[in-house]
């Protein structure tokens, strides 16, 4: 704004025939005069910025056929829709964008505009073509970028949670209602109206442009044509160089309402980046909390329902031998089919330490503890399903810390964007207005760094956003590929790990192993003989595995191995379970997911 005012002063200072061009000494002949006015116009650009436009073309092109594989993919899968409708309070609506496909959209046309935009600038400079259309080329293809920075910003904003209309609260009446459908509707205005201004805005500027560069342009093209047909001397007169400065005003006319556009617009810019930081700070904030709060709720239900309340310590328990085996405890009959003997036995204390003979106990009955506590009956099958609770909080938790850095990620794109390009601008503006009209080659090098810089930045910028949305459409595929080239890396070192798990394990739990009283010299030939048990007992444990594992994690299911130390109750299920959902978001009940029974000699890696 700084800018704008000091120009409209001197635009005000401005009388006819008192233009600030200073004609250099070299030009006095009326051919001189003339290629020195058109060098305004038809700008002589060295060869290397045509040489980086190419390069410029094909990155941005790269980039749009990532888009475009990009919005073919969500379009296929039907999630592809700029903006929804959401009920709020007191049946109101309100209109949210999509933050991720607004960006695909718009970034997508910026990029073809964008290249229409380089090559119309060649086709001026480097073949010499009337630049009329050029100050309309000037401002949209910005125009687009801000679009779309601002709908993902309008959509990020409208997915913080503790927004007055996402308040689902049916209770709430009178003046505090009155006021979210209120807020709610101004946001609905507030997202259509402000870029309306900014398109009026721009047209109006755009307009101006083209008026009195067009205007400029008449006025040089009749000055040449006198210049050539003019007959007497070749010197150029008071008369030729009056035209000349008149012909220069308008055309200084014409770059000040541009200026004054590319300011209006680095305002704007500014002030969306300014708002974008906040409402990406204030989301940031909340998916912390929500993160730490599902942290918090999942230590509880392990300090509350797996560590028992009649010892003064977690009892130390093994981690296969917990009952953690679904697959078993599934397999039991119901109380009814059960004799007298199995229900006594069932009944036993779920803290007292498994000697390896006694009868299995009844999932489906509630467990008592033998000692007087204040510890409730405890239903086996019921803590298993908040174990499992407990897993999907915990995979929730993953899918909040992976949105909080796409999040992140595509903040950081979009201010670099929106702030590298308003300094751009406003180092051109203050500079370029004051250098040219001292030479055309001040106002050709002038062009000539800005528009390559903002080459660059369209592709740098520009192609983050779009990788980042490609990944995410393409995730699945691509962490089956990243999957395979892991599994078939990892190949050739699963049995020698298995093994060394396996001897480790028997150390540990006072077992001997059969190899280490093998004599050195046949040691090779029991290895062998262990890696045929081992491999015959890890095809057994995975044929039902493998087909569920390609189509829901895209990776083989692992055993996991015991630990070296043994722990509670709340370590070995979170250990045992995290292996099994690691990929997807798991709900409580789903047909066919069940744990594979017990290893008996140890488990595998």
């Amino acid at each position: 704004m700084y800018l704008a005012r000091r120009h409209n002063a001197n635009f005000l200072a401005w009388t006819s025939g008192s233009g600030d061009l200073r004609l250099p000494d070299a030009v006095q002949t009326k051919a001189q005069l003339s290629d020195f006015i058109e060098a305004y116009f038809k700008l002589r650009l060295p060869d290397s910025y045509y040489v980086q436009i190419y390069i410029h073309t094909a990155g941005l092109n790269l980039i749009m056929i990532v888009g475009f594989l990009t919005i073919f993919k969500r379009v296929r899968e039907g999630k592809f829709s700029l903006f929804r409708v959401l009920a709020s309070t007191d049946g109101a609506t309100v209109i949210v964008p999509h933050s991720t496909n607004c960006l695909l959209f718009f970034d997508f046309f910026f990029g073809a505009i964008w290249i229409a935009f380089e090559w119309i600038a060649v086709s001026i400079f480097h073949s010499h073509i009337s630049a009329f259309m050029l100050g309309y080329w000037l401002l949209y293809p910005w125009l687009l970028v801000w679009f779309a920075a601002w709908l993902s910003v309008w959509g990020m904003f409208h997915s913080i949670p503790s927004l007055p209309w996402r308040q689902q609260q049916r209770s709430v009446s009178g003046l505090s209602l009155y006021w979210r459908c209120l807020a709610a509707r101004a946001s609905n205005a507030f997202l259509v109206m402000v870029p309306v201004a900014v398109l009026a805005c721009t047209i109006a500027f755009s307009i101006q442009f083209g008026r009195h560069y067009e205007t400029s342009d008449e006025l040089r093209q009749a000055l040449q044509f006198a210049l050539t047909t003019s007959n007497g001397t070749n010197l150029a007169g008071p008369e030729e160089k009056a035209a000349t400065i008149e012909v220069w005003e308008n055309f200084k006319l014409a770059w000040w309402w541009g200026t004054v556009g590319f300011c209006e617009w680095t305002a704007i810019a500014w002030l969306t980046t300014l708002f974008q930081f906040i409402v990406g700070v204030v989301l940031a904030y909340e998916l912390i909390v929500r993160m730490r709060r599902l942290d918090n709720q999942e230590n509880d239900d392990d300090l509350i329902f797996s560590v028992p309340l009649t010892e003064p310590f977690p009892v130390e328990v093994d981690d296969e031998e917990d009952n953690l085996d679904l697959a078993a405890r599934l397999s039991v009959p119901p109380p009814a089919e059960l004799g007298d003997k199995q229900r006594e036995s069932s009944s036993t204390d779920v803290s007292a330490p498994k000697d390896g003979e006694g009868q299995t106990p009844d999932p489906n009955l509630c467990s008592t503890t033998t000692s007087p506590s204040l510890r409730m009956p405890v239903d086996r099958l019921g803590r298993h399903r908040r174990v499992q609770s407990s897993v999907v909080k915990r995979v929730r938790n993953r899918e909040l810390q992976r949105g909080l850095i796409n999040l992140l990620f595509l903040l950081g794109c979009l201010i670099s964007a929106l702030t590298a390009y308003s300094i751009i601008v406003t180092g051109i503006t203050a500079v370029a207005l004051n250098v040219i009209s001292k030479s055309p080659e001040a106002f050709a090098s002038a062009f000539y760094h800005y528009n390559l810089a903002t080459g660059w930045l369209n592709i740098l910028c520009g192609g983050g956003i779009f990788l980042v949305c490609f990944l995410q459409s393409y995730e699945n595929f691509l962490s089956t590929f990243h999957s395979l080239i892991t599994i078939a890396a990892k190949s050739g070192g699963e049995q020698n790990a298995a093994l060394r798990g396996q001897y480790d394990n028997q150390l540990q739990d006072g077992r001997s192993s059969s190899l280490l009283a093998v004599p050195p010299t046949h040691q090779g030939y029991a290895r062998r003989a262990i890696d045929g048990a081992v491999d015959e007992q890890e095809n057994t444990l995975r044929v039902a595995d493998d087909d569920f594992a390609r189509r829901r994690f895209s990776s083989r299911i692992r055993l996991v191995p015991r630990s070296k130390g043994r722990r509670g109750p709340a370590n070995s299920i979170q250990t045992q379970m995290s292996s099994f959902f690691e990929s997807e978001t798991v709900f409580e009940s789903q047909p066919g997911v069940a744990m594979r029974p017990k290893p008996k000699h140890g488990p595998l890696c």
